[in-house]
């Protein structure tokens, strides 16, 4: 159930919105962080149709109509936000959009209103952006760097093995307890996004990290049952999505690498690095839990540095000029 927060009555279609949050959590068994992110986007959406477009908080979704849609996107075009000046990106465009639209199918299937302003609105054009990831060298740098003297070290040690190794989410790292890690083999099964289940695999290295640092906290007397948290904060909690992030930055400064690292990076490098290595993108997308094959075709622009220095170097003529 959606909380409080998410459906205050100070907007038009108040009510209509926490419908909608609540089939999102109950029918379609949406996260909650998605369920939150629908949340913020439609508030401000319909916070927009009240401060500039007039409507009264009273407003039922079949007022809405396509110009209102396409002030609000104008609107968002022109703003400016907040962190470093800079505009919207269209990817943040799009996802305003895609939440307006999706209420409004929701509307449309509930009988609650009967047309869809954002049938024919079409998204922003944006440039595909190549991945930040780490080299492989940059990687093991990363770990090299993380002293395992103390449950700390050992903890955050065996979650960049364990995000390197799996490519998993960091929400779905830290939803991972005790007893997902496999006490045999090396695959362990993971609740990805619309709590769709597959299998990851874990390196020897990333196995080996894991046990070591659950070792220590047995021998420091923190829980380890089988509902425990798999990583947990200095005060035996489940670790936060924001501490594993912070936690990655200040290892990749002590460590002095080029670029400062997210969870996503370590996901991105997994990925690179597994095409790199001669993976089909098939097993790339099975892996990182993606639904459309067309979502990992972005890795392939590493394939083609390679396929590039091949040529390079076999072709006679490709670097020299004939004299």
């Amino acid at each position: 159930m959606p909380s409080s927060s998410l459906t205050e009555t100070k907007f038009p279609c108040s009510e209509e919105l926490t419908k909608f949050l609540e089939h999102l959590s109950a029918v379609e068994g949406r996260s909650v962080n998605t369920v939150k992110s629908y949340g913020r986007d439609l508030r401000d959406f319909f916070t927009f149709l009240k401060e500039e477009r007039s409507f009264p908080i009273k407003a039922a979704p079949s007022r809405i109509m396509r110009d209102d849609v396409t002030a609000y996107l104008e609107h968002l075009g022109s703003r400016r936000a907040i962190r470093g000046g800079a505009k919207l990106s269209a990817a943040t465009l799009n996802r305003r959009l895609s939440a307006i639209r999706k209420f409004f199918r929701f509307c449309i299937d509930y009988k609650i209103c009967d047309t869809d302003p954002t049938a024919d609105l079409k998204g922003a054009r944006h440039e595909s952006k190549l991945p930040v990831f780490l080299t492989i060298e940059e990687v093991e740098k990363l770990i090299r760097s993380i002293p395992g003297s103390d449950l700390a070290g050992l903890r955050d040690r065996a979650i960049v093995e364990c995000l390197y190794s799996t490519g998993l989410r960091v929400s779905e790292l830290v939803s991972l307890n005790i007893g997902d890690f496999p006490s045999r083999g090396d695959t362990m099964r993971v609740i990805g996004k619309r709590n769709k289940e597959r299998i990851v695999f874990l390196g020897e290295p990333a196995t080996r990290a894991i046990g070591n640092y659950l070792r220590e906290r047995r021998a420091l007397k923190h829980e380890t049952f089988h509902d425990s948290p798999l990583f947990i904060n200095l005060k035996g909690g489940r670790l936060s999505q924001r501490s594993i992030q912070r936690m990655l930055a200040d290892r990749a400064t002590e460590a002095g690498l080029r670029v400062i690292p997210t969870p996503h990076s370590l996901r991105h490098s997994f990925a690179t690095h597994l095409v790199q290595g001669g993976a089909d993108l098939r097993t790339v997308q099975e892996l990182l839990g993606h639904a459309k094959l067309g979502t990992v075709q972005i890795y392939t622009h590493l394939s083609l540095k390679d396929l590039r220095e091949r040529y390079l170097d076999a072709h006679p003529l490709a670097r020299e000029e004939i004299e």
